[in-house]
Formats: C-alpha cells, sequence, structure tokens
C-alpha cells in the first residue's frame, strides 16, 4: 500500500540573532534558506531545504520578548528541537476526519484540534496559507501536527538543486527519538499508530515508527521515529522537566552530529 503520511518539517528553536543571522556552527553543515514572519507577528524563521521534500525550520521569537511567546503554543519551550510536522496527500478536514477515526478506535485518550489557519510573509513579500492540525489532549512534540498548505507548497518550501546542496552533504532526515516519561510507552504508542495508521516495526529499544519521504534520493532512507523512555541520566532530567524529549535527529548522507544551540 502506498504511504499516506509523509515528513514535512522538523521545528529548531533558537535564539533570534541566530535566526536572523545563523552561526558557523550551521552554515558549516548546511546552505540556510530566506524564511519569514509568521503571521501572528511573534515568530521568525528561515529553512534548511533538503532532497527528500523535507525541511528544518530554524524558528525564533522576535528579539526573543517574553511577550511573543505568551499565549504561544510553544511558548514554554526551551531551545532546542521542539516538533515536528507530517503532511499527507489529501486536505487537512479530510485527514482529520480520518484520524479522528482512526484515534478513536484505538487511542481514545488522544485527540487533535479541528484544522487551524495559519500563514506567513516570506522575506521577498510573498504571503503563504496553510492550516494545522495539531494535538489537544498531550504536550506539543510527543506526537507530531500536520501541516497542510493552502498556497502552493512549493513557495512554502522552495527547493532547489542550490538550496538542498548541503556543505555536509545532508540529504534529509533519518532518525528522530521522542523521549517520553516511563510508563507512557504503550499509550502514546497507541496514539502514533493512528495518526501514522502504520504499525511499529521495531521494539528493542522503544517503539519504532517509520514514516515516508515526499521525494527519496538516492541513498537516503524513510524517516524512522523512535518513541521511548530515556535511558541517559541527562536525558531524564530534561524529561522529568518538560514533560518530553526531541532528540538523537539524523540525516542520510552525513554523520557528523550538529550542535543546533550553544
Amino acid at each position: 500500500m502506498a504511504p499516506r503520511v509523509f515528513l514535512d518539517h522538523i521545528v529548531i528553536l533558537l535564539p533570534h540573532k541566530d535566526v536572523i543571522n545563523p552561526p558557523a556552527r550551521l552554515t558549516n553543515h548546511f546552505t540556510i534558506s530566506p524564511g519569514g514572519r509568521h503571521a501572528d507577528g511573534k515568530t521568525d524563521n528561515k529553512l534548511i531545504l533538503f532532497q527528500d521534500g523535507s525541511y528544518i525550520e530554524l524558528i525564533a521569537f522576535v528579539d526573543d520578548d517574553p511577550q511573543n511567546r505568551a499565549g504561544h503554543r510553544w511558548g514554554d519551550k526551551t531551545l532546542g528541537i521542539i516538533d515536528y510536522a507530517l503532511i499527507t496527500r489529501d486536505d487537512a478536514a479530510s485527514n482529520y476526519q480520518s484520524m479522528t477515526d482512526r484515534l478513536a478506535a484505538s487511542a481514545p485518550g488522544i485527540r487533535y484540534l479541528p484544522p487551524a489557519a495559519g500563514g506567513r510573509k516570506r522575506e521577498d513579500g510573498t504571503v503563504l496559507q496553510w492550516e494545522v492540525t495539531t494535538p489537544e489532549t498531550v504536550p506539543n512534540g510527543q506526537l507530531p501536527f500536520f501541516c497542510h498548505d493552502v498556497t502552493p507548497r512549493a513557495l512554502r518550501v522552495p527547493a532547489s538543486q542550490e538550496s538542498t546542496a548541503h556543505p555536509s552533504g545532508a540529504l534529509g532526515v533519518e532518525a528522530l527519538a521522542v523521549l517520553i516519561p516511563d510508563g507512557q510507552t504503550e499509550a502514546l504508542g497507541k496514539g502514533y499508530a493512528a495518526v501514522l495508521d502504520t504499525s511499529t516495526v521495531g521494539e528493542e529499544t522503544g517503539l519504532v515508527f517509520v514514516v515516508a519521504s515526499l521525494h527519496v534520493p538516492p541513498g537516503k532512507e524513510s524517516l524512522r521515529i523512535r518513541v521511548a523512555s530515556p535511558k541517559a541520566e541527562e536525558e531524564q532530567k530534561i524529561v522529568d522537566e518538560e514533560g518530553l524529549l526531541l532528540t538523537h535527529l539524523k540525516f542520510g548522507g552525513m554523520d557528523s552530529p550538529v550542535k543546533w544551540v550553544e
């Protein structure tokens, strides 16, 4: 059966200065593409575009102003990887209805909010519009959100041969770990199975789910999402404080680690 759910992008929260003028620790690895300011005026972003159709969103609250965090769904997040988005071939409303039905049948404690309008103005003045479908009953980042375009996706994700060629050789995202408190893996795993409309492919170090890429360049594997409890002491500390940790982000075609935040 053809895949129905694809990786859209991964969100990394940075200091505002690092989005406005990306530091060498990022530009030594990646080609950074222009982004813009979101419709609410609270956040700016830049993009790291990949050959597999996905991208990294480097996002920051404007001027690091606490007032811009107030009322924002990522307002309580610390710097680093904070969330990730999926996309489907069908529209936001159809995806929401089918996903809601699957969750009600197999993971009734997990619900998503109906699609909500979002947007951004690009640096060249082009206005983008989309709809996002976000988790309602679990913290943002424990489960993915969905991003469905109203304006053409190519305007939001302007991938080209130049913009997807990176000094590190990165082709796209191959792995992401979602670390959660002990005792939550089974329940959240049922939610993942319903949201992704798939089943696990491994359970040795947690539940592993595979998400397809929109495009598959040579040498690039599909994204493997591992849902597990933390093993390392430092990871456990963050999960205890934050409720989750998104970590172990790995890129196809690239072996060296990236230090996202100083």
